[in-house]
C-alpha cells in the first residue's frame, strides 16, 4: 500500500510569519508512478489554504514562505494529497 510520511515539520515545530521553511516528506513504495501533489494547510479541521498545487509526483520537499496574514496558533497541520499507480492500475 502507498503511504506518505512527513519528515518536517514535526508536531513541535514553531515557525514565524514570513519565514521561508522547507516542508519535506517521504513516499513508499518508491516503485510505480506518483501523480502530481497538492499541499494543503489546515487549522484544526478547518481548511485554510492550498500551499501549492500541481507539484511534481517526484518531489519530496517544498520551500514555503509563511504568509504574514496567518493567525498565530499551535494547531496547524499540513496535508499532502496525491495518487499512486503501482503499474497494475492500483492506487490508494
Amino acid at each position: 500500500m502507498a503511504s506518505i510520511s512527513f519528515i518536517s515539520p514535526s508536531s513541535s515545530t514553531a515557525w514565524d510569519k514570513e519565514d521561508t521553511v522547507t516542508i519535506s516528506w517521504s513516499k513508499t513504495p518508491l516503485s510505480g508512478t506518483w501523480g502530481d501533489q497538492v499541499l494543503y494547510l489546515y487549522k484544526g479541521t478547518t481548511y485554510i489554504q492550498t500551499i501549492v498545487s500541481n507539484l511534481s509526483g517526484t518531489a519530496s520537499s517544498y520551500s514555503w514562505t509563511i504568509p504574514e496574514t496567518l493567525d498565530s496558533a499551535s494547531n496547524y497541520t499540513i496535508q499532502v494529497h496525491t495518487t499512486h499507480d503501482d503499474g497494475n492500475g492500483g492506487s490508494p
